[in-house]
């Protein structure tokens, strides 16, 4: 069922189901659109770039949250906080700490043909 409402508030669009529960709303507010879905699962998929600019991204997830990716990935902030209650467990052949310098002297010095500098910590 398709509703559509116009106030002095804004204007709403609302898909409900056969039962009346609202799917989506897109209301629009003088402060922009505001868009809910509500859905049993929700897949995008695109050939290209997947982009999400905001001011605040947030994720809440009752099970688990996956991250998975055939290439690298890549976490860049001001600073970075992980807390869990149980272990942390990282899995790798090496696990590097504070080598963004190290990286660059060893690109300079593979150009130079010196020999390799030990400035990274590995554990």
């Amino acid at each position: 069922m398709l509703v559509v409402r116009a106030s002095p508030e804004g204007e709403e669009l609302e898909v409900r189901d056969r039962e009346g529960t609202l799917e989506l709303s897109i209301t629009l507010t003088d402060a922009g659109p505001l868009v809910r879905l509500r859905a049993a699962r929700i897949e995008l998929e695109s050939p290209e770039t997947v982009a999400v600019n905001c001011r605040r991204f947030e994720v809440s997830a009752t099970e688990a949250v996956r991250l998975q990716s055939e290439g690298g990935v890549n976490v860049e902030a001001q600073e970075f906080r992980a807390k869990t209650q149980d272990d942390i467990h990282l899995d790798g052949a090496m696990i590097r700490l504070n080598c963004e310098a190290a990286e660059k002297e060893l690109e300079q010095a593979a150009a130079k043909t010196a020999p390799e500098p030990d400035a990274c910590r590995a554990l």
